[in-house]
């Protein structure tokens, strides 16, 4: 195994089924509080397709590790060209070391393999409970800025007794109290049933809410998740009168735990059931010994967010959520940039060249 790791040394490569173990053996290196739910290649193999392979890129020096997992996506107009981004949710480049010579090493030996890719721009997506975004905070060959606010909860440190007593909002526990006097009711399951319904109550969600196409996930997608990530998730859903009308996918591992997606119908908000459902997963946390939920942000980047209050009525432990935007090939992207502005198509995200979705 390790001559098979040495052999991916200083090179990109592709996920697949068939390399999943060895790459967990080079994720088992790294501290708990570095390796993530999303580091795993189980999880970024669920937004490979055919125009995104799920990739990452692996550099050691003795005992230090840099790794970055990212999907590798074609350009829209070009054959041959591509631009790279975290997957859906939170990523980045992790690393054992803060050696800034090892870091600065790493990170040319990527931009090379970049280049040679014919990679044009890259997007990253910080974890904002592990701060990767300080390892190249001084090396980095881009830009680095703060997005939004993030929301979690350190369980470890919180006695049971305390979450209703001491740190949920006052109407949150009005609304966790009222959804137990209409004896809404929690189930955790992996079965068929409970998966249709999530699927069900999701997308009725994001149709309700116009969501963007990106949002909406294939049928591919959710058989992934069952098939190559059943020690790590369960669908949490709660039921009123044997009806389930509220559902959630928890992604977690030892030390993180993560509200994955959620779906729920108009009857839930009249129970206040999303409130016991985010009650009963801090609980069932608190008694696997994971030391930390994340809750996620906002739909959008404004404090007064809807989504983002509701997630703070729970906990007022707040992390800085950012992002790295840096171009690799400039003459390509400018080529790009520019065909889309004749086509009167252009936006001010980093990827300007690719339409809007």
């Amino acid at each position: 195994m390790e001559r098979n790791l040495q052999d991916l040394n200083k090179k990109i490569f592709f996920y697949s089924k068939k390399n999943i173990a060895l790459i967990n053996d080079i994720l088992n290196k790294f501290p708990k509080k570095i390796f993530d739910i999303y580091f795993k290649p189980e999880y970024n193999l669920l937004y490979q397709n055919s125009d995104r392979k799920s990739s990452c890129f692996y550099f050691q020096n003795k005992e230090k590790i840099f790794f970055y997992p990212f999907l590798l996506q074609k350009i829209d107009s070009e054959k041959n060209y591509y631009d790279i981004t975290t997957p859906y949710g939170y990523g980045g480049p992790i690393s054992n070391s803060a050696d800034k010579n090892f870091l600065i090493e790493a990170e040319d030996c990527l931009n090379k393999r970049l280049l040679k890719l014919n990679v044009v721009a890259e997007l990253i997506k910080f974890h904002p409970l592990i701060y990767n975004h300080i390892l190249l905070k001084d090396i980095y060959r881009g830009k680095i800025s703060k997005v939004c606010k993030t929301v979690s909860l350190n369980i470890s440190k919180i006695a049971e007794e305390d979450l209703l007593n001491k740190i949920y909002s006052y109407s949150n526990k009005k609304s966790i109290k009222k959804a137990e006097r209409n004896e809404c009711q929690i189930m955790i399951s992996r079965n068929k049933d409970v998966w249709n319904k999530f699927i069900s109550l999701y997308e009725l969600n994001l149709k309700k809410n116009k969501a963007s196409k990106k949002y909406f996930f294939s049928k591919k997608y959710y058989k992934i998740i069952k098939e190559l990530m059943g020690e790590n998730y369960y669908i949490f859903s709660c039921k009123f009168n044997e009806e389930i009308v509220s559902s959630m996918i928890i992604l977690y591992n030892d030390y993180y735990a993560h509200c994955h997606l959620i779906g729920s119908n108009n009857l839930a908000r009249k129970l206040s059931a999303n409130n016991l459902l985010h009650h009963e997963v801090i609980k069932w946390c608190k008694s696997k010994n994971i030391n930390k939920l994340h809750f996620g942000g906002g739909v959008s980047n404004d404090e007064n967010d809807a989504v983002y209050k509701f997630k703070k009525s729970f906990s007022n432990e707040t992390n800085d959520f950012y992002v790295g935007e840096r171009i690799i090939n400039y003459e390509k992207y400018n080529e790009l940039c520019k065909r889309m502005i004749n086509m009167n198509q252009q936006n001010n995200k980093l990827f300007k060249y690719r339409k809007e979705s």
